[in-house]
């Protein structure tokens, strides 16, 4: 059986992907780079938090 780990990434998670580096793009070409930045992150922490629940549900005895 796969670890959580090694899942691929659900549909809602690469959208989310997609529109934080669009707006990070976006911020950062409109002279706002430290907003972009931070936006950035904000969307990586999201998404990190997204995997690290889904995999704390799935986890059980190790075998």
């Amino acid at each position: 059986m796969p670890s959580p780990r090694s899942r691929p990434l659900t549909g809602g998670e690469i959208v989310i992907v997609v529109v934080v580096m669009v707006l990070a793009a976006v911020l950062t070409i409109a002279g706002l780079p430290m907003f972009g930045i931070a936006e950035l992150l904000g969307g990586t922490a999201a998404v990190v938090l997204g995997l690290m629940r889904s995999g704390a549900r799935g986890a059980g005895p190790a075998q």
